[in-house]
């Protein structure tokens, strides 16, 4: 008798444990994984942990103590939402296969192995055929159930960048290069204390200089590869300069900042401001571009005005 697929896998392991990961790996390799719901429970702490549940397809991730009830809970919401909202399901879909690659960019610099930059083809892909089914709003509720906020960030400004170049009518070339600089724009992020990344709160003016420096460290990783494009490593690097001069790591300012970075850098800023935080509610689209219009010259006000026919009649 052929075996039934599951409705849904529980995973309870270690994952900061390399060889107990790479055995849940191998067991979910023998299945439809973007269909099949991953309950994760983390018996692990830190970025580690967090990459591997990603890299697993976690749907859920739960505190490994979690109450039977509980358990059971998100176990059953997580079988049935796929079946109750096809749509959603697909973009749900979509969301982790993109973030199995992030994940695989993310866990490589972690390691201080070579990013394999080779494979954001791939992610880019998952990215624009998921808008073509969903949209660019079934897109970004999907990316907002991610537990992690890096990879929830790095997600929400590919599927932005893939939306926006679409809307512009960029050449398929152009409209992959964008969103696979928004997949790698914060790889340096991976060099950020735990504590910093997910601080309950404002950082500090120390704990800002230290974030700061995933623009620069993450370029340096990259450069030192040799395999990396320029205009990749510029955004990766610059997507925090200002027209203005004011921006970091470098101060850049008018025509020094390329036209690909002033780019992701409206994606970037609109994406931080329409997520979440523990100490601040998640903005509306027409207050984030308030907020925008209201930075003056530090933006192009080209880029910026076509951004906000993309997402003005959103309702998020």
């Amino acid at each position: 008798m052929p075996v039934e697929a599951p409705g849904a896998v529980v995973t309870d392991i270690a994952l900061d444990n390399a060889a107990s990961v790479a055995m849940a790996r191998a067991a979910l390799n023998g299945m439809d994984r973007a269909a099949t719901p991953v309950v994760v429970l983390m018996r692990g702490e830190g970025r580690r942990a967090d990459v591997q549940a990603l890299a697993l397809g976690a749907a859920v991730v739960l505190p490994g103590d979690a109450p039977r009830d509980v358990l059971v809970s998100a176990v059953l919401r997580a079988m049935t939402s796929d079946r109750d909202d096809p749509r959603a399901a697909a973009a749900r879909r979509g969301a982790r296969e993109a973030g199995f690659v992030l994940a695989s960019l993310m866990d490589a610099a972690e390691d201080g192995r070579p990013v394999p930059v080779e494979r954001l083809p791939e992610g880019g892909r998952h990215v624009t055929r998921t808008l073509e089914k969903v949209g660019l709003h079934g897109w970004l509720d999907a990316v907002w159930s991610f537990d992690d906020v890096t990879y929830q960030h790095m997600l929400l400004v590919a599927g932005l960048a893939a939306a926006f170049s679409e809307s512009l009518s960029f050449t398929p070339r152009d409209c992959r290069r964008v969103v696979e600089g928004a997949l790698l724009h914060d790889i340096g992020k991976v060099g950020v204390p735990m504590e910093i990344l997910n601080k309950p709160g404002p950082l500090t003016p120390d704990e800002m200089a230290i974030m700061r420096l995933h623009a620069p460290n993450g370029h340096a990783v990259l450069q030192a590869q040799g395999n990396v494009s320029p205009e990749l490593l510029a955004i990766v690097r610059s997507h925090h300069e200002y027209l203005d001069g004011s921006g970091y790591p470098d101060g850049l300012a008018g025509d020094a900042i390329p036209d690909v970075v002033r780019f992701i850098t409206v994606c970037d800023i609109f994406a931080a401001l329409i997520e979440s935080r523990p100490y601040r509610a998640r903005m509306s689209s027409k207050e984030a571009l308030a907020v925008m219009r209201g930075m003056g010259g530090k933006l192009d006000r080209g880029v910026l005005f076509a951004f906000e026919r993309l997402v003005g009649a959103l309702a998020l």
